[in-house]
């Protein structure tokens, strides 16, 4: 629950404390027609249909000593009085000095709003009433504004988002004034209580799908460099906490196919897509392949990473495991003959272990890597200790989250120098060493 809100002060302004205390909550100042960042929350409080910018980390179990940290799900509640009843935004809290003005408002009421009627001239006044502007976070990478088109409720994005018509509870959108106003004499807009629309359903807003993963693809393997690597069949398990194990009609059962077939099991189910909840220590998700018609294949599984979990493809016929890299495909390379076990249906499973890594603990190979001098005046050293892998990847990070350098470094001794010729100030250095991942701080005056 709840999410990090840092700030410039600090803990004496209200807000969480990082190393440089950069705001993650802004204001769109209407007025000067610019994002100001909130200067506390210790004072500040919130009032219903006020919008505001909000870079989320995550829950409040995210790391804030690091600039790489692991996004977390998280629910953000509110609490106070409910509006009730018809409010008015007037034009002193608009920009309408010039025509075609964006501004930044919410939705004052916990219920969708149809906006086309918000915006009617019958209603607001001097407010564009053909569009209107929200955000969508699964637009793109890292989401982006959708336009709506008022006359029939679709937007820009031909169905890939679901913004309409109706902007939802605790949604904030741009509008756009006609005419300039600089005055204040005829720009107003106007919610009233039969614009609620509490028979429409709500749709997502803020974060992109929080459900993981796994999907699993056969190839046959061609055995040549020169010959493409036939697809075959693939299976998906999708995980979420709004999932369950039991086989129900979210499930989609494998249907006949004359040649092979990948699915998962569940007991004597064998789904084409499998949901389920997320998976717990020493779970077993058992796999299936079935109508071999060749000897050499290759799985390609590509798995999510898992708070405090890795997973691993276990062949029982051969009986070795492997550890599948999250977020990377893994090939694995496997022959069959019909004359032995090799061939049979449920060789495969999933399992999902306790996360270990090959050298000792991050924290105590993160205490013997050190830097000298540090400060320094540009050039400096790394010492590793004798346990150390060979490769060991080093990047420079900025305290805004910018990376300056990366370098690979293949060790033949306990140190090396490293001279980047980058101006003063602080930085962050990210170390990878085989499953390791840890931070230094480097100064440079």
């Amino acid at each position: 629950l709840g999410t990090h809100i840092t700030g410039p002060g600090g803990a004496a302004n209200g807000f969480d404390v990082t190393e440089t205390n950069n705001p993650s909550l802004y204001r769109f100042n209407n007025l000067e027609n610019t994002y100001e960042y909130v200067t506390n929350t210790n004072v500040n409080t919130l009032s219903a249909g006020e919008a505001f910018y909000m870079l989320v980390r995550g829950d409040r179990t995210v790391d804030l000593t690091t600039n790489t940290p692991t996004p977390t799900p998280t629910v953000i509640r509110t609490s106070g009085e409910l509006t009730i009843g018809n409010t008015t935004v007037g034009a002193e809290s608009l920009g309408t000095d010039n025509a075609g003005r964006f501004n930044l408002v919410g939705n004052p009421y916990q219920a969708p709003v149809d906006v086309s009627e918000v915006l009617a001239t019958t209603q607001s006044s001097n407010i564009n009433s053909n569009f209107y502007w929200v955000w969508d976070r699964n637009i793109g990478t890292r989401g982006g504004y959708v336009a709506v088109d008022l006359s029939d409720g679709t937007n820009n994005t031909n169905g890939e988002s679901q913004a309409n018509q109706y902007l939802q509870p605790s949604q904030s959108m741009f509008i756009q004034t006609d005419l300039a106003d600089p005055d204040n004499q005829i720009t107003n807009l106007n919610f009233i209580e039969a614009n609620k629309a509490v028979n429409q359903p709500n749709y997502q807003i803020y974060t992109e799908n929080n459900s993981a993963s796994i999907s699993i693809n056969l190839f046959k393997n061609s055995m040549s460099s020169t010959e493409t690597n036939a697809f075959l069949d693939g299976t998906k398990i999708k995980f979420d906490s709004n999932f369950t194990n039991a086989v129900n009609l979210n499930d989609a059962q494998k249907l006949f196919t004359q040649d092979e077939e990948l699915v998962s099991l569940v007991d004597n189910n064998r789904l084409s897509i499998q949901k389920r909840s997320y998976p717990i220590l020493n779970e077993v998700i058992g796999l299936g392949i079935t109508k071999y018609r060749h000897s050499n294949y290759i799985l390609n599984l590509n798995v999510p990473e898992f708070e405090n979990l890795e997973v691993l493809l276990r062949d029982n016929y051969l009986d070795n495991e492997t550890l599948l890299t999250p977020n990377e495909i893994t090939a694995y390379e496997f022959s069959v003959d019909p004359n032995n076990a090799s061939s049979a249906s449920n060789r495969f499973e999933l399992l999902f272990n306790e996360s270990t890594l090959s050298l000792s603990s991050t924290n105590d190979l993160a205490n013997q890597v050190s830097l000298y001098p540090n400060p320094n005046s540009g050039q400096f050293n790394v010492y590793f200790p004798k346990t150390s892998t060979s490769k060991v990847e080093i990047s420079m990070m900025s305290t805004l989250g910018q990376l300056v350098t990366k370098s690979t470094h293949y060790l033949k001794n306990q140190t090396i120098s490293l001279n980047p010729k980058i101006s003063t100030g602080v930085y962050i250095l990210h170390f990878k060493i085989e499953d390791h991942a840890f931070t230094k701080k480097l100064i440079i005056k």
